[in-house]
């Protein structure tokens, strides 16, 4: 459909298109005119330079026309001028990715095709050195495929290869959300959503349900830390407030199960760059410089003066697998207690990435644990976008397009939760047997789902719709000012 609008475009056939922000990648459509109708949160400068950028086709207009309506001057002054984001590159793979390659070849019936497709994520990284990146990649993969098994969340099935298994299914359909995601799969196999909804039948129960729920996942999806410059005056609870601003502790059981994962990740990750990619790259003919990262001065042993201050500083080195020399020096050993320190303190021949780890954690540069902000289980608690201005520091944009993510991510899983406990023939046997409070029992967590959804995505309706009919009567009163 893209590609039939865009060639009638281009040959005139179409003189106004109109849509989204999709229009602003990936398509050859250069206009005479583009026109911005209507302000929305997601407009910011990076999307506006992309779709004002089709304003003037080459060789037939000298000046593109740019046109604003219903947006605000102090808005458009902001678009035109604010720098752009700088854009950088990721490392291509994470737990979730990998679960997806593993779920498309198990799905097509083409595999050798399947396998010519996905191994591009292998061969050809946006990087500076490819060489070196592609080659950790596939050692990263072979390592993330160990990690899925242990997570049952894939299986290797003797006719047909690698394939998506229990939870994975969810774990994919929540790709957007990484790496919460894993984290949600890892709670759900585990049995804590079951826990926590095993009464939410009870009609007195199910507030308090909905609230540990929220809780819980506002611990692993779009977590955001206290904004700069919050002072523990900002901070103290005043007993009219309806905010809590600080995110309340998890559970200790829930709190056990994500420390449990996050350590098994972290010695798994730590194997992999111990025994697999290290002594291969020292066995090659440029191995991991040891050279002190300002001065660029080798330590080795065998390279310094004996009796050299460089000597003194060349005994200090801790014997070490992955640490880079400059963090050896300080006495630091291979005793990671997080994926930040990991990411931080490796040689910088060494690409990682902190979406790779599968971990429950948000520190400062100083690997300090940050508090986080509660604005989804505020904004849960009293439905006020104006509140989370006020209490939580968010700005009214970033408030927005963060509920906005928490409305889609209830939805599917809701939906996903449903699919997933829609009851079997031995379900139902089972339920004969042992009697309806069997189907009570696994119907209580999609059901808590479903309400938490449909109440979440209420309070975020009624507030657009709210706001939409306060623009209105603001356009209405201007309209009788000019009018006077």
């Amino acid at each position: 459909y893209k590609d039939l609008v865009e060639t009638l475009f281009r040959t005139k056939h179409l003189k106004i298109v109109v849509a989204t922000s999709t229009l602003a990648l990936g398509v050859n459509m250069p206009a005479r005119t583009t026109v911005f109708c209507g302000d929305n949160p997601n407009l910011d400068p990076l999307r506006y330079r992309q779709m004002a950028g089709r304003a003037g086709r080459r060789g037939y207009d000298n000046i593109g026309n740019v046109v604003f309506v219903g947006i605000s001057p102090k808005k458009v002054f902001r678009l035109m001028t604010s720098s752009l984001v700088s854009l950088h590159g990721h490392f291509p793979m994470t737990p979730t990715v990998v679960l997806r390659m593993v779920n498309l070849h198990g799905k097509v019936n083409h595999k050798t095709h399947a396998k010519d497709i996905l191994l591009n994520l292998l061969k050809e990284p946006f990087f500076k050195n490819k060489n070196e990146i592609s080659k950790q990649a596939k050692m990263h993969f072979r390592f993330t495929l160990q990690y899925l098994l242990e997570q049952d969340l894939i299986k290797i099935d003797p006719k047909t290869g690698l394939q998506v298994h229990g939870a994975g299914a969810l774990a994919v359909h929540l790709r957007f959300a990484q790496p919460g995601n894993m984290l949600f799969v890892k709670l759900w196999d585990m049995g804590v959503f079951e826990d926590i909804c095993s009464t939410f039948h009870n009609k007195g129960e199910q507030s308090p349900i909905l609230h540990k729920l929220m809780l819980v996942m506002a611990h692993i999806f779009f977590r955001q830390p206290l904004p700069v410059g919050f002072t523990k005056k900002d901070l103290l609870i005043q007993p009219e407030q309806k905010s809590t601003v600080v995110l309340k502790i998890l559970p200790p059981k829930v709190q056990k199960i994500l420390d449990q994962q996050k350590k098994s990740a972290l010695r798994l990750y730590r194997t992999y760059l111990q025994h697999t990619y290290l002594p291969e790259v020292e066995s090659e003919t440029h191995p991991i410089s040891e050279a002190l990262p300002i001065s660029n001065l080798d330590i080795k042993p065998s390279t310094v003066s004996p009796g050299s201050f460089l000597s003194k500083v060349s005994l200090q080195r801790v014997p070490a697998a992955i640490r880079s020399p400059y963090f050896r020096l300080s006495g630091a050993k291979d005793d990671f207690k997080s994926a930040a320190e990991i990411c931080q303190s490796v040689p910088s021949k060494l690409y990682m990435d902190l979406e790779a780890f599968p971990v429950c954690e948000y520190t400062d540069r100083q690997l300090r644990n940050l508090p986080l902000n509660a604005y989804a289980t505020d904004f849960f608690r009293h439905g006020s976008l104006a509140l989370l201005q006020t209490d939580n520091g968010l700005g009214a944009g970033k408030a927005w397009a963060l509920l906005k993510k928490w409305s889609h991510l209830l939805q599917d899983i809701a939906q996903a939760v449903t699919e997933l406990q829609r009851p079997t023939d031995r379900a139902t046997a089972e339920a004969e047997y042992y009697g309806t409070a069997a189907v009570i029992e696994k119907n209580n967590t999609s059901k808590a789902f479903s309400v938490l959804s449909t109440q979440f995505n209420e309070m975020f309706e009624n507030w657009n719709h709210q706001q939409t009919n306060q623009r209105k009567k603001l356009e209405d009163i201007k309209k009788v000012v000019e009018e006077d």
